[in-house]
């Protein structure tokens, strides 16, 4: 029966993996999307003492002084991890749309509290107010929303907003993270800092604005179908474990009846 757990536990790995390569997939043309990647690790079980030589371990109830290879070691799920790797730029045109060359996030308020994300396709709202394409206020580098009350404005490299006559308006907020693993990804292109205590660098001029440029999504469409197509074989294989070895536990049950 252990067999059965090995493979089982593989399988629903698998599946777990086969689910995110697909939601990978189905956001390939999101704007600044992030794929993620399945982390896995193996936790060993109990060893088996009754396939042990007696001449190594006369007490049979006694556990082994070290590990050997009689311990099984199962496959779990260990999380998720966020590739955090920077998609490919298009070119737009549009005053509104903004791109990142950098590890810096934009910052956006919702009614959760701050997000950052690489979504630049802002637009601009009723009060004049630059909000995302799901209405937050685009933040500036005072944690204040971004108002561009002119028709005619320019974004340079490091954030920094111009009217036609060169007067700054404001500069966006550019937020880069020493450990991006403190971001959680919440959906809709919005990423939350889950500690508090860490503060993220603003405006570092490691990462600089591209204005008239939209970020696309970092999933790269035939890596992830490789990907899909191991994980599928995978599947199958401990699928086909899991029946031989029911198969043979029938057979074993029928023989003793016998």
């Amino acid at each position: 029966m252990q067999e059965n757990y090995i493979a089982l536990s593989g399988a629903l790995a698998m599946e777990r993996r086969l689910g995110m390569i697909s939601n990978n997939l189905a956001n390939v043309n999101t704007l600044g999307f992030r794929g993620d990647h399945i982390k896995m690790r193996s936790v060993p079980g109990a060893p088996d003492y009754a396939a042990m030589d007696r001449s190594t371990s006369p007490a049979m109830d006694a556990p082994p002084t070290r590990k050997t290879f009689y311990e099984t070691l199962y496959g779990v799920l260990d999380g998720q991890v966020t590739d955090f790797r920077a998609g490919s730029f298009q070119q737009t045109d549009n005053q509104f749309d903004l791109a990142i060359e950098g590890d810096a996030f934009f910052a956006v308020q919702t009614p959760n509290g701050i997000r950052y994300t690489r979504q630049g396709n802002f637009t601009r709202a009723a009060d004049n107010t630059m909000v995302s394409q799901d209405g937050f206020p685009a933040l500036d580098a005072a944690g204040a929303p971004i108002r561009i009350d002119t028709l005619d404005f320019g974004i340079g490299p490091d954030g920094t907003i111009t009217d036609d006559t060169g007067m700054v308006l404001g500069q966006v907020m550019l937020a880069t993270f020493p450990d991006t693993f403190k971001l959680n990804k919440e959906g809709h292109g919005l990423f939350e800092l889950t500690d508090e205590n860490v503060q993220p660098f603003l405006n570092a001029p490691s990462s600089q604005v591209r204005q008239g440029y939209v970020e696309m999504s970092n999933v790269s469409v035939v890596d992830e179908m490789v990907d899909m197509i191991t994980t599928q074989r995978n599947y199958e294989t401990f699928q086909k474990l899991i029946t031989t070895s029911s198969d043979m536990s029938s057979s074993l049950i029928a023989m003793v009846a016998q």
